[in-house]
């Protein structure tokens, strides 16, 4: 079965939006949250080190129910913020050139997974991302020989 697709950017964004602003909430501050003012060096190094943190943190949410997530974001620390809110931004970014482009991302049929794929779609490392999607969306998202 092939993943579908439904053409609707702007909810995706919304929703991307909407999930930021939960870690925002967490962890108040300005454009510093999202790695402004920091050495490019030391930003460097920050996303280097916490990238793989950051994978499994989005995975580990996705796979969560909602309330649990909001606890996981809370234990994070300066650097994890930063690395987070630095690759947010540059997903949204993609994701609104997506929309003015006409283009889309896959959504889930049940608007109320939208939030677990918005989190998915920023993984960085796409055998992580591929096992927590077929978790989710088995009637999807089945390995090859499972499909029905």
């Amino acid at each position: 079965m092939k993943p579908h697709a439904v053409p609707d950017m702007d909810s995706w964004l919304e929703k991307s939006s909407q999930l930021l602003s939960n870690v925002r909430l967490l962890h108040p501050g300005g454009l510093e949250l999202f790695g402004h003012g920091l050495e490019p060096e030391l930003f460097a190094r920050w996303v280097y080190a916490r990238s793989e943190e950051i994978d499994q943190l989005l995975v580990r949410m996705a796979l969560a129910a909602g309330e649990e997530c909001m606890p996981m974001l809370a234990r994070l620390d300066r650097e994890a913020v930063t690395v987070l809110c630095s690759r947010w931004a540059h997903y949204h970014d993609l994701w609104e050139q997506m929309r003015d482009r006409g283009e889309h991302h896959w959504m889930p049929q049940q608007p109320a997974q939208l939030w677990r794929a918005v989190l998915l779609a920023m993984v960085g490392a796409p055998q992580l991302q591929a096992d927590a999607a077929q978790q989710l969306w088995p009637e999807v998202f089945a390995a090859p020989g499972e499909e029905g």
